[in-house]
């Protein structure tokens, strides 16, 4: 089965850190078992592409991980 195409994620910064940002997945009813990856660029994903890690972390290669995961990550 083909997962759904999430909408774009909503951005937020509401203790207004310096460095960091609440990302929140829209997951477009996926199956609760549905990975996705977390891509940042700062040149509309022309050649600097970066990928949050399981560790929050910028890194060069994509982590996938459920929902509920990258839910559990934001919260430590």
């Amino acid at each position: 089965m083909k997962a759904n195409v999430p909408g774009a994620p909503t951005f937020t910064n509401p203790s207004n850190y310096y460095n960091k940002l609440k990302i929140v997945i829209k997951h477009s009813s996926n199956p609760t078992d549905a990975q996705y990856a977390i891509a940042v660029s700062n040149d509309n994903f022309v050649s600097n592409t970066k990928y949050v890690q399981s560790d929050t972390t910028l890194g060069t290669t994509p982590v996938w991980q459920t929902y509920t995961s990258w839910e559990e990550q934001a919260e430590r």
